[in-house]
C-alpha cells in the first residue's frame, strides 16, 4: 500500500534524522532521551511534521476490494478440482518423460557479451535484469508454463507482497510474459546488490521457484519433477540465466538509491516515531538509523 511519494518522503526523513544525529553530541544518552530528541526535532521542522502522522494505508473499500480478488482463483481451482485432480497423475508422468527427454546443453556466454551487460550494471543501488528465451515445444510445456506463471502471479500479488519474496529482500519487481504466440518468454525483473548475489539468493533460498519456471525454457539445467535439480546446479544455471540475458534498452527507477531493506527500514522509523515504546523497542527503532 505505499505509494511513491511515500518512499520518497520516507527516505528523505531517514537522511534528515541521520544529519540530525551525526551533528549532535549523544554519547551517553538514554535511548529514550534521543529518541525524545529525534521526535522533537521532526516536530520543530514544518517540512517534517508530516512523519509525525502513521503512514495511510488502504481503506475498508481497497481492502474490500483486493479480498474478492485474492478469493477468485481458489474459489476457481475449488470449482475445476473434480475435473483437475485425475488429470494430475497423467501430467505428472508426462512431464516427468519430458525432463528425461530434453536436451539440458550447457549455454555458455560469451566474453563479449557478459563484457556488454556489465558495462550496463552497478550504476546504482538497483540493477534491471532482462532475459529471452524459447519455451520447450509441446503441450505439457505450455500447460506447465501458463499454470505455474498463474500461481506465480497470485503469490506476489497476495502472498508475497511485505518486501519479501520467500526469504528473499532484494527484488522491487519481477514478470514473466509470453511472445510470439507464447513460443518464447521473456523475464524482466528489478534487484538490488550485484547480479551474482541476485542469482546466489535465488538459488539459495527459492531455488524450487525458479526451477518450476525456468524448467519450461529450451537449455535449462535437467531437473526432476519439475522443482528438484536445475538451479541446484549453480554454475550451470548462472550461465544459461547469462547466456539468455539481453541488454535492458530502457529502464526508469523512482527511487535508485533505496534498496528494498531500505524501504522497509525508512518506513519503520517513520513508525517509531509515534506511539509508546519499551527500552527494547526504543533501542531497536534507534540502531535502525
Amino acid at each position: 500500500g505505499r505509494t511513491l511519494t511515500q518512499i520518497r518522503d520516507e527516505g528523505r526523513l531517514r537522511d534528515e534524522i541521520q544529519a540530525f544525529l551525526d551533528g549532535g553530541d549523544f554519547d551517553g544518552v538514554e535511548p529514550e532521551a534521543a529518541r525524545d530528541a529525534v521526535r522533537r526535532f521532526v516536530g520543530a521542522r514544518p517540512d517534517l511534521r508530516w512523519a509525525a502522522e502513521p503512514a495511510p494505508r488502504p481503506g475498508p473499500r481497497e481492502r474490500a476490494a483486493d479480498l474478492v480478488k485474492a478469493s477468485g482463483l481458489p474459489l476457481e481451482l475449488i470449482a475445476l478440482a473434480p475435473v483437475i485432480a485425475p488429470l494430475l497423475p497423467v501430467w505428472a508422468l508426462l512431464l516427468r518423460l519430458h525432463e528425461l527427454r530434453d536436451a539440458a546443453p550447457t549455454i555458455l556466454p560469451t566474453d563479449a557479451h557478459n563484457r556488454e551487460l556489465a558495462a550496463l550494471e552497478d550504476h546504482a543501488a538497483i540493477n534491471p535484469f532482462s532475459a529471452l528465451g524459447q519455451r520447450k515445444p509441446g503441450l505439457t510445456r505450455l500447460v506447465t508454463a501458463a499454470g505455474i506463471l498463474r500461481l506465480v502471479d497470485y503469490g506476489a500479488r497476495y502472498i508475497f507482497n511485505r518486501g519479501s519474496l520467500t526469504g528473499v529482500t532484494t527484488i522491487h519487481f519481477a514478470r514473466w510474459v509470453f511472445l510470439d504466440d507464447r513460443r518464447r518468454m521473456i523475464f524482466a525483473s528489478n534487484y538490488d546488490g550485484s547480479l551474482e548475489s541476485y542469482m546466489d539468493d535465488f538459488i539459495n533460498q527459492v531455488w524450487w521457484g525458479l526451477n518450476a519456471v525456468f524448467s519450461n525454457g529450451v537449455g535449462y539445467p535437467r531437473t526432476s519433477w519439475l522443482v528438484f535439480g536445475g538451479a541446484r546446479n549453480e554454475q550451470a544455471f548462472k550461465d544459461y540465466l547469462r547466456g539468455h540475458q539481453v541488454p535492458t534498452q530502457v529502464w526508469y527507477s523512482a527511487y535508485d538509491e533505496l534498496t528494498a531493506v531500505n524501504i522497509d527500514n525508512n518506513a519503520e522509523i517513520r513508525a517509531g516515531l509515534s506511539g509508546e515504546m519499551s527500552r527494547e523497542q526504543t533501542e531497536t527503532w534507534l540502531q535502525r538509523l
